[in-house]
């Protein structure tokens, strides 16, 4: 959106002989509000940690304020559905300084900074989120039940708690789905009999609880000698077994694919399902285990959150930082513009009342950055200088509760702070000298406003605010007063300063 120039060549064809087409009018709306060069100033300012919170050993300090705010919005906005997904998402990272980094050959991004994510698998909106820090031995931010529990069952049980789904009681049994890095039958036991949420995933061999004497289906076709070794049976595609555990009232299941996928669940459905599954070119049903089929269907809630933040806008894919935290910043920011979209469109959806439209994802992106551009902090509308008490008070209040609120005799080598504002941006030396003709200053001892008592040639900023008006009545308006702060350095020649940001001194500097 900060484009340098406006206009763009493309180039058509092959070889020498291209031919060049000229588009013209490529820049951004941010070009006419900021330049480049101001907005590369502001973003190498950008720190979002807390220094006072360092030594606590959060790995991830400098991101917590943020992850709790996005936690705390999603709990107070989103009502969770029955079916969830809990998985990791990420941004990618090579920072060597990274105490979370993390390394998988088989993803995009092979270093990244992993996030555990809870999401919704209808609406795909993000429920809890937190940094993947390891064994995390001192258990920052988790909650006091899921502390001493393995990393990633420890990872479950603390985004189910910090939910709240534990206490819900008016949906009855939730759902959540689980790949073979959580799943297991200890937890699955444990989300059921504590958390009140029926689950469903992949499970590994290895884990605790997986009987591996009964599941005990190799890859489609004869097995291997290592395979036969252990016991493991061969078949064909669409091959299957269940078996229940009475103890703890869950079920196991192997399904054979191209490769052995085991599964655990505590949804008692051992119905079994026609599926199509693809072998090159040629199509063909085979028989596959119902929860099975309710975990393909339900756990793409994170995958496709993930997909819905990376493609096509967001922070994280277009920030480039050499700190490590300020892009995974960035990434929890793309976690919140995605529950603002997912939130607009359901209000447009369930209260026509409002008479709202539903937002396509680049649509919504530029309007919240066009809001952001054009945002005014109202606080700092009322901020309050010790130099200047005053100073943020309307004109028509000042006149009536103070009646010493009048032009009076100024100083020597005062200058009048309207017509000085102009003066500087044009440059002119009539306007620099005018400046310094005929002041008066503020009889009300707590002003330090300096201007003129005439209306003087026809300036730009008096087009603008209030043509007619003396420039000491300009700068005792509502808008004028926003144009000009108190000098810290206290000087009696110089009482304010010019706020270069305020919209209407960017018109007379563009005028």
């Amino acid at each position: 959106m900060l484009a340098r120039t406006t206009n763009k060549e493309l180039c058509t064809g092959f070889g020498s002989r291209a031919k060049k087409l000229l588009v013209l009018n490529t820049t951004g709306f941010a070009a006419n509000t900021m330049s480049l060069k101001r907005f590369k100033q502001i973003r190498g300012a950008f720190h979002p940690e807390h220094k006072r919170v360092s030594n606590s050993g959060d790995k991830c300090y400098q991101l917590r304020a943020a992850l709790n705010q996005l936690n705390a919005a999603s709990h107070a906005c989103f009502d969770p559905g029955k079916d969830l997904t809990f998985d990791e998402g990420g941004v990618a990272c090579r920072s060597r300084l990274c105490p979370a980094r993390q390394h998988n050959k088989d993803k995009p991004d092979k270093c990244r900074v992993d996030f555990f994510v809870l999401a919704d698998a209808k609406t795909h909106a993000v429920l809890h989120v937190d940094v993947c820090q390891g064994k995390n031995p001192r258990d920052i931010n988790i909650h006091d039940e899921a502390k001493g529990l393995p990393t990633t069952q420890k990872a479950v049980v603390n985004a189910v708690m910090q939910t709240h789904l534990h206490t819900e009681t008016r949906g009855g049994y939730r759902h959540i789905s689980l790949d073979n890095r959580y799943q297991c039958p200890e937890l699955a036991f444990l989300l059921r009999e504590r958390c009140r949420l029926h689950s469903s995933g992949t499970c590994r061999r290895k884990r605790k609880g997986w009987n591996k004497s009964l599941m005990n289906l190799s890859h489609e076709g004869t097995p291997s000698k290592a395979e036969a070794a252990k016991g493991m049976i061969g078949g064909e595609r669409g091959q299957h077994k269940l078996a229940h555990d009475p103890i703890n009232n869950t079920l196991q299941g192997q399904w054979r694919d191209s490769k052995v996928v085991n599964c655990v669940s505590t949804l008692m459905d051992t119905t079994i399902e026609q599926v199509t599954r693809h072998c090159g070119p040629q199509a063909s049903f085979v028989e596959c285990p119902r929860m099975l089929v309710k975990y393909q269907q339900t756990m793409f809630g994170v995958d496709k959150g993930d997909q819905m933040r990376l493609h096509g806008g967001g922070f994280a894919r277009k920030a480039h930082f050499h700190k490590w935290y300020k892009r995974s910043f960035m990434a929890i920011m793309d976690f919140m513009l995605l529950n603002s979209l997912i939130k607009w469109n359901m209000s447009a959806e369930q209260n026509s009342d409002l008479h709202r439209c539903k937002f396509s994802r680049h649509d919504f992106y530029t309007w919240i950055a066009e809001a952001l551009l054009q945002y005014e902090d109202p606080a700092r509308r009322q901020f309050r200088n010790p130099l200047s008490p005053n100073i943020a008070r309307d004109a028509a209040t000042r006149k009536t509760n103070n009646p010493q609120h009048v032009p009076g005799p100024a100083k020597k080598r005062s200058c009048c702070q309207v017509c000085r504002l102009e003066a500087n941006i044009s440059d002119s030396k009539e306007l620099k000298s005018l400046s310094k003709r005929s002041c008066v200053a503020c009889m009300d001892p707590e002003c330090r406003i300096v201007a003129h008592n005439h209306v003087p040639p026809s300036l730009k900023l008096h087009e603008l605010i209030g043509p007619g008006q003396t420039c000491f009545d300009i700068a005792h308006t509502e808008q004028g007063l926003r144009m000009w702060e108190p000098d810290a350095r206290g000087l009696k020649t110089v009482p304010h300063k010019v706020k270069t940001s305020h919209p209407v001194v960017q018109a007379v500097r563009a005028h």
